[in-house]
């Protein structure tokens, strides 16, 4: 029963680091926590694979480590090498730079034997994992209106994206914004809500030609009542959906690989459910 809590955990762990190394852009204290973390972890898969309990899981389990932590590596050397371009057009700032021999430290196999700054307590390695999500930097992003284009829509807006490059934080951040205008409009009347996001794709072409394009991903419309839970609500209809969009289009064998996120659409109207009718049928007159 204990292994299989510690499975458990280890397994939400791996799902934890797979989320942290969606982020592209990560700054120092980020890569700090994520390396910690990813050796706690790497060390209590190693010492269950010697036990040999539930080997199968756990080799898996392994698997995926190792392959996030090659991810993981190509991400420490594109920093390296931006943070250099940086510190040629800016010489009198002073950038942090991962050095060749710690990206090669973390690259080699014998990672996973290295138990320094080991983290024992289960509570402790996960606060060490959500204060990646903390660290990351944004730009504030805004509620913009728009003109209406539908007679019955009651407003309209556009969040432009800032420096956001993971569509599902994005539209997280978004429903942060939403709020305030959806909480206020919902004290006049009933709402119902449909998003459109619109994001660059690229595509190579023959010869080495790349085209770039943009393309919009749009959700239903669906109520929104004053106790609707705006969390639950935009997860399951907005960020659910557009995210099973985007999946589908781009494993249809389209080629086309998303370059950035350009703005969400909001369009909100007042949700008027059909009224109930009465009709009498007439019968027919014979003379």
């Amino acid at each position: 029963m204990e292994s299989s809590k510690h499975i458990k955990y280890l397994i939400e762990s791996v799902e934890k680091i797979e989320k942290a190394i969606e982020k592209q852009d990560m700054c120092v204290n980020e890569t700090d926590c994520y390396v910690k973390f990813y050796k706690n972890i790497q060390s209590k898969i190693s010492k269950l694979i010697n036990n040999g309990n539930h080997t199968k899981i756990v080799a898996l389990l392994n698997s995926r480590l190792k392959f996030m932590n090659i991810q993981f590596i190509h991400k420490l050397q594109e920093r390296r090498r931006r943070q250099q371009r940086l510190q040629v057009e800016q010489p009198s700032h002073e950038i942090p730079i991962l050095e060749n021999n710690e990206i090669s430290e973390l690259a080699s196999d014998n990672n996973c034997a290295v138990i320094g700054n080991d983290i024992e307590d289960d509570d402790q390695a996960d606060g060490q994992i959500d204060n990646i999500e903390s660290v990351q930097h944004h730009e504030p992003l805004e509620w913009r209106d728009s003109m209406s284009a539908f007679a019955s829509s009651i407003k309209e807006g556009i969040i432009d994206n800032t420096t956001f490059k993971d569509v599902r934080l994005f539209l997280k951040k978004c429903l942060k914004v939403m709020k305030p205008v959806i909480q206020g409009l919902l004290q006049k009347s009933n709402l119902k809500i449909y998003c459109v996001l619109k994001n660059e794709f690229e595509i190579k072409k023959k010869e080495d030609q790349i085209m770039n394009a943009p393309k919009w991903f749009n959700t239903k419309a669906y109520p929104i009542f004053e106790t609707t839970d705006l969390d639950d609500w935009f997860n399951v209809h907005i960020i659910e959906q557009i995210e099973n969009d985007i999946d589908m289009f781009i494993e249809n064998g389209s080629g086309w690989r998303i370059l950035r996120i350009i703005d969400l659409s909001i369009f909100i109207s007042k949700y008027l459910p059909f009224k109930g009718g009465t009709y009498y049928y007439r019968k027919a007159i014979n003379n």
